[in-house]
């Protein structure tokens, strides 16, 4: 998973342009297990003697990752072995340490240094300059919070289990500075939730998870931003699912979800300051009802994927009612093919597809009645969306297209409307569009996400690795 650097560490540096990875260009397709390791100029060669920094380092690292991952989804085809963007990365992050040893780290640079250092394994390096970080006499709080929420972020790691009791050991250090401090904390947390998910550890997502978010109550109101916003549903959710294979995990789910529930509700005092704070309470708090209602499909037995006209299942397009508690994991997209977002999602699930080919992957979806500007039956709009899915998109998983059926409409006329109770949204409601639900071999719901994401991929690809 790539991170980027924070704002404080953006407004400590300057931004270098890099040049395309076109060596990437001449790239065969690749299957699982092999190693990429093409020769890659990123920028060209560097001359020493140009100052860079490890902030700037850092955001160049990043941003060489990104493009690393662009480049190699396409042309790799089905996906980029997970094994080869690590390898690429390391690599470059070893150069970046050769480049940044030509001069002295100081003072806030050293931060950016740790994770870098991390990434090139040299772990031993990075603790001793953050060591050296949190000795500066004189260092502020804030600055020390800091340097502690990215020592967390370093070495909190799923490729590498062996750095997180490293990590967890800067999270008793974040937590020794008290409550005032509860900021740094919930933010250092985070990536070690993503990695416990990965590892499929649920006792340990369970335990950083409700620590992370039972200091929301403790941070001042304007910084619990962090909480109310679209990042943290991978965080939010993956510890709904841990939490939710617990003994009375219904209810701490819900006793969780009443504390950030509150948590969005401006003090008066701040509200007769600036009404923008009772907006900022609304906001959160529809932002965290949409969560906690995709909370509680969470653990429920999904129902059959019913649909009137299926493509890419078997040689019959009729209506099917497919169960889902057959051993396999699913990932299901509800969506619709005029959600440009949705349809972004379709390329991912057939490299998904293709990478797992264990577990099925479905998108279901519901006709108009209409094809452009002209109304036509069920099967002429359902042969239409079909063409469009295994042509334009090369969609080789199963769609299930929900075809309408035509009644009278109360002017006289006829309206197409979704056949009932056969449309999936009755069994699978949607929570934004798209909509993606997880069940695992015995159709329980594990995951429902609302929404698309530029990294959806890659935290679906998680959420199947850890089932």
């Amino acid at each position: 998973m790539m991170f980027s650097p924070s704002s404080r560490l953006m407004v400590a540096c300057r931004i270098v342009v890099a040049s395309p990875l076109l060596a990437f260009a001449a790239l065969a397709s690749s299957t699982q297990g092999q190693i990429l390791s093409p020769p890659i100029t990123y920028n060209g060669p560097r001359n020493l003697a140009i100052h860079v920094s490890p902030a700037e380092a850092l955001v160049n690292l990043d941003n060489e990752k990104a493009r690393t991952l662009q480049y190699a989804s396409p042309v790799t085809g089905a996906y980029y072995p997970k094994d080869s963007l690590r390898t690429v990365t390391e690599a470059r992050a070893a150069q970046w340490m050769t480049t940044l040893q030509a001069s002295p780290v100081n003072g806030l640079q050293i931060d950016p240094y740790g994770v870098i250092s991390v990434s090139a394994h040299q772990e031993a390096v990075a603790q001793q300059q953050i060591a050296a970080r949190l000795a500066t006499p004189g260092l502020s709080f804030a600055d020390k919070a800091f340097t502690l929420q990215m020592a967390v972020f370093a070495f909190a790691s799923s490729d590498y289990p062996a750095r997180l009791p490293i990590a967890e050991d800067y999270v008793r250090q974040l937590d020794a500075l008290g409550p005032t401090a509860a900021y740094w904390q919930f933010n250092g947390r985070r990536p070690l939730i993503y990695a416990y998910y990965r590892l499929g550890r649920s006792a340990d997502v369970a335990r950083i998870g409700l620590a992370t978010f039972a200091l929301v109550n403790v941070m001042s109101y304007d910084l619990r931003r962090e909480m109310y916003a679209p990042g943290t549903w991978m965080d939010y959710a993956a510890v709904v699912d841990a939490v939710s294979g617990q003994s009375d995990g219904r209810k701490t789910i819900r006793a969780m979800n009443k504390a950030l529930m509150d948590a969005t509700v401006a003090p008066a005092s701040l509200v007769a300051v600036d009404s923008s704070f009772a907006w900022n309470s609304e906001w959160w708090r529809q932002f965290m009802q949409e969560e906690i209602n995709l909370a509680e499909r969470v653990g429920e037995a999904a129902p059959p994927m019913v649909s009137n006209y299926w493509v890419n299942r078997g040689p019959s397009r009729d209506s099917q009612s497919v169960p889902v508690n057959d051993g396999k994991i699913r990932i299901i997209e509800i969506g619709s093919f005029t959600c440009a977002p949705c349809v972004a999602a379709v390329p991912g699930l057939e490299r998904l597809h293709h990478q797992y080919p264990a577990i099925e992957v479905v998108f279901l979806t519901a006709g108009l009645g209409q094809w452009g500007n002209r109304i036509v039956p069920g099967k002429v709009e359902a042969a239409h969306l079909a063409d469009h899915f295994v042509n334009n998109l090369h969609a080789t998983f199963p769609i299930g297209i929900a075809m309408p059926v035509w009644v009278p409409d109360d002017n006289g006329g006829e309206m197409a409307v979704p056949p009932t109770p056969t449309w999936h949204a009755g069994n699978y409601p949607q929570a934004g569009k798209p909509t993606f639900y997880v069940l695992d071999g015995k159709g329980i719901v594990r995951r429902v996400i609302g929404g698309y994401t530029r990294d959806l991929e890659e935290n679906l690809s998680a959420i199947v690795e850890y089932l």
